[in-house]
Order: C-alpha cells, then sequence, then structure tokens
C-alpha cells in the first residue's frame, strides 16, 4: 500500500450512520532518505494518511486530497498531489470521533507526535530540539486544526490511545513513559470535561522483563472495564543481520498480549500465572 507502513498505527472508526461507515488513519513514511529500506521514526519523514470502507475488509485511499503541499522528493507525489495524505510529520496518533462534543468543528479529536526531533549527528547523540506532541481537533476527521503543544515527559514514539473516561468525566491519553531504558505504559488524564490540561503523567505498569517491554497500548472500554491490546517486545534485538545501509538491522519481533483495568491505573495480563500481573515501579 505504501513504500513502507513501519508500524502502521492504524486507528479504525466505525459508525453506521457515517458513509462510507468505517475510517481508518495510520501512519506511513513518504520519504525515507536518512534511513532506506527501513526508516526512522525521529529522522526520517512519516505522516497521517486516511482510508475507508464499506465493510472494514476492502478499503479505498482517497486519491484527491489537497491538504498538504509535499515540496521535496518522497514516494507519493509533488506538488499538491498528496493523495489521501492528511498531515506531514508527527506520529503514532490516536483517533476519536467524541460521542460527547456538542461543538461540531471539534467532533474529532486526536493526540500524538506533532513535531519530531532534530538531531545534530546522524547516530542521534545530540538533540538540537526534542520531538513534542499533544492535541488537535477536527470537524470531518480530514482537516485538522488548533494543535496545542501537551508539556509531557514520555516517549512519543509510539502509538497513542486516546479514549474519554466516563468514571473522571476526562479524556484519557494512554502512552510510554519518560523511560528510554524500559518501555513502560503511562496515563494522562484531561481536565475534567476539557480537551486540554494534559500536563501530569503517571506511570501504570512497567515490563516484567526484558522480553516483555510495552512498546505500545491500544485500550477501549468493555462493559465497566478497560482492555487494552498490548504490543510487546525485547529490550534487546537478540539477533541482528546487515542493514541497508551498511548498519545493522534487529531481527526482533513483537507480540500482543490482552490486559485489563478497573481504573485505567492498575493493570493486569490475561495470561498464565507467571506472567502477572503487570507491575507499577516502586521508585
Amino acid at each position: 500500500w505504501e513504500f513502507t507502513l513501519e508500524k502502521g498505527y492504524p486507528c479504525v472508526i466505525h459508525d453506521p450512520a457515517d458513509s462510507p461507515p468505517f475510517r481508518l488513519w495510520y501512519t506511513a513514511f513518504i520519504a525515507c532518505a536518512w534511513r532506506p529500506q527501513t526508516c526512522d521514526a525521529e529522522r526520517d519523514n512519516p505522516a497521517l494518511l486516511y482510508a475507508e470502507s464499506e465493510d472494514g475488509i476492502d478499503w479505498k485511499k482517497p486519491n484527491d486530497f489537497h491538504y498538504v503541499k509535499l515540496s521535496e522528493p518522497n514516494h507519493i507525489g509533488g506538488g499538491f498531489g498528496g493523495g489521501n495524505v492528511l498531515r506531514l510529520h508527527g506520529y503514532g496518533f490516536a483517533i476519536l470521533k467524541d460521542p460527547h462534543e456538542t461543538n461540531a468543528s471539534r467532533k474529532f479529536k486526536a493526540f500524538g507526535m506533532l513535531k519530531q526531533p532534530v538531531y545534530a549527528d546522524p547516530n542521534k547523540h545530540n538533540a538540537v530540539t526534542h520531538a513534542s506532541g499533544g492535541t488537535m481537533v477536527s470537524q470531518d476527521g480530514l482537516r485538522w486544526v488548533e494543535e496545542q503543544e501537551a508539556s509531557l515527559k514520555i516517549r512519543w514514539d509510539t502509538h497513542h490511545s486516546l479514549l474519554w473516561d466516563d468514571s473522571s468525566w476526562r479524556y484519557a491519553v494512554i502512552t510510554r513513559g519518560p523511560s528510554h531504558k524500559y518501555k513502560a505504559l503511562a496515563l494522562s488524564l484531561s481536565e475534567v470535561g476539557k480537551f486540554s490540561g494534559f500536563d501530569r503523567v503517571e506511570v501504570v505498569a512497567t515490563p516484567q522483563g526484558n522480553q516483555s517491554q510495552i512498546q505500545s497500548a491500544q485500550v477501549f472500554s468493555y462493559y465497566g472495564i478497560y482492555l487494552a491490546v498490548l504490543t510487546l517486545s525485547r529490550a534487546d534485538c537478540g539477533e541482528t543481520s546487515p542493514g541497508p545501509t551498511g548498519g545493522t538491522r534487529c531481527n526482533d519481533y513483537a507480540r500482543c498480549q490482552l490486559a485489563w483495568s478497573a481504573d485505567l491505573h492498575s493493570w493486569r495480563l490475561f495470561a498464565s500465572t507467571d506472567e502477572q500481573p503487570l507491575e507499577a515501579p516502586t521508585d
């Protein structure tokens, strides 16, 4: 479908009242000059793209959007021939069609990385500016406005999850914690009743070991509790192979597990007893 999806980070919304009823937002790379073939979320050029479907199986990409102008060589096109690109740069957006919103111009909400970091060296040791992220809103899910950065100390290179929490009357974001050594699950809540004020983050689950690093979690409510589809990976590569640009490629894999929570703060796995629970940090 694309030059490379990398992880893709898809977000599907199904609303029978929409035409078509299935809508998809996802991340893909449109240019990978820094690391060809594999791409890098912090150095290459991802974008937010869009597709739609009548049945959730057969997907079509609109090819007539003119929301962004592609001014550099890429794998989609040039000028305003951006096809299904909604926004350049950024990463891992969560999209919510908000049933509680009464202002039609803010019906769709998004949370994710808004700006990529800038490095002074190719090995990403010296950051000129750090990644930043936050919120944006839309009337139709296509034209995104009102970008607001959130002052959160987290890892922005993940697939975020955005939902409304009835118990606290707040919007909740599930993201990654600030640690670069361990991939942990983190929670940030908005101001009461407002899609703003994401200024605090709480680490709610840490990995059980090097083999169970928490890359991301897709969270949704289900009959009074919350379920999360966790993407877990290893902290180290285990095995490597030569990369396309002379470096090494990590022969890693990801696996998915199901977890649940009653309050978004404490999580347990649906798994064998030796893999439960997900443990919150002790320091």
